[in-house]
């Protein structure tokens, strides 16, 4: 991602007459977003679900760009700037990833994501996918979601049910 701003920023810059050093501009980018807020939901989940599960972050992300809830919550980072792929990568490096990781079977992890490429990409690697879809949004694409939620209120109840399934 830092190459990607960097290279949109200089574009910008160049284009508006901006005097101003690309590589600032991408180190605030990335510490402004690790401000971000959560969703209302977001906190009460990760405390919950950390009890029980084990909880990783997939990020399509730079690692500098995300918050550091690893430590707060026991999840591990899996990150496209690691490893030099995406989540809808057609090699599904980082999906591979985290199953080597975790030793797991696909069927026994759950992604959930708010786009088309989470569910995409861990369905190619036979992962449960879960679509957050906060907004209402139309799912148009022809790989269809295992779960759509519009909170993550509701991810334990989908959870119980798949363990009883997997078990």
């Amino acid at each position: 991602m830092k190459e990607v701003y960097e290279s949109s920023f200089r574009t910008l810059f160049s284009e508006l007459k901006i005097s101003y050093d690309t590589s600032d501009a991408v180190k605030i980018l990335f510490k402004e977003h690790t401000f971000s807020h959560f969703y209302n939901d977001t906190v009460d989940f990760l405390e919950s679900i950390s009890r029980t599960y084990k909880v990783c972050i997939v990020s399509d992300a730079d690692v500098a760009m995300i918050p550091d809830i690893s430590a707060t919550y026991g999840a591990q980072l899996f990150t496209s700037e690691q490893y030099q792929s995406y989540k809808n990568d057609d090699r599904n490096i980082m999906f591979k990833e985290v199953l080597k990781s975790y030793n797991v079977h696909p069927k026994q992890v759950l992604h959930i994501g708010d786009s088309a490429s989470d569910v995409l990409g861990a369905n190619r690697e036979g992962i449960s996918t879960c679509w957050i879809n906060r907004n209402k949004r139309t799912w148009d694409h022809e790989i269809q979601p295992d779960f759509i939620v519009e909170s993550l209120n509701k991810i334990e109840e989908i959870l119980r049910g798949q363990i009883h399934q997997n078990h």
